[in-house]
C-alpha cells in the first residue's frame, strides 16, 4: 500500500448558526487587537486557533490531485481518524460519510469518483461545551493506494 498524506494547506470556513446565509469566510487580517487568524492552516487544527468562535459548523477544504501511477486494479481510499466532535466528510460536494462522537478511523473508497482534481471537505459541528483543546482537523487525513 501507498499512501499519500494530505496535510495542507487547508481553507477554513465557518457558520456560527451552520445556515448557509450566516456562512463566511474567516478574515485574512483581524481587526486591531485580535489574534491573527489564517484563511488557510495546517493540520491539526483545533478549537483554541480558532480565537473567539464558540459555536456552530467549521469547514476545513483541500484541493488535491489525482495520483499517478494508478493501473486499472488500483484502489484508492481516503483515510482519516476524525476529531472527537460531530462532522461528515466530503468529496467534490458528494457527502461519503458523517460520524457523531469520533470513530477510530473512517476509510471510504472514492476509486470511481477520481477525477483530474478534487476538492476533500471535512465539516465538524462544534457547540458550545466542545473543549477549547478539541482537534477540528486531524493531521492524519490522507489517501491510501492498493
Amino acid at each position: 500500500m501507498h499512501t499519500i498524506a494530505l496535510r495542507g494547506p487547508w481553507e477554513i470556513s465557518v457558520a456560527e448558526n451552520d445556515s448557509p446565509s450566516d456562512r463566511h469566510e474567516l478574515p485574512s487580517m483581524p481587526p486591531p487587537g485580535e489574534q491573527q487568524l489564517a484563511k488557510t492552516l495546517k493540520p491539526p487544527v483545533q478549537l483554541s486557533d480558532l480565537v473567539e468562535f464558540s459555536a456552530g459548523s467549521v469547514r476545513f477544504t483541500r484541493w488535491f490531485n489525482c495520483p499517478t501511477g494508478l493501473t486499472p486494479n488500483s484502489i484508492v481510499h481516503i483515510s482519516l481518524h476524525p476529531p472527537l466532535v460531530p462532522g461528515e466528510l466530503s468529496l467534490d460536494g458528494q457527502l461519503l460519510t458523517t460520524w457523531q462522537e469520533g470513530p477510530a478511523q473512517v476509510k471510504h473508497d472514492i476509486t470511481a469518483r477520481l477525477q483530474p482534481r478534487m476538492q476533500l471537505s471535512i465539516t465538524v459541528n462544534i457547540t458550545a461545551e466542545t473543549s477549547p483543546a478539541a482537534t477540528l482537523l486531524p493531521d492524519t487525513v490522507r489517501l491510501e493506494i492498493s
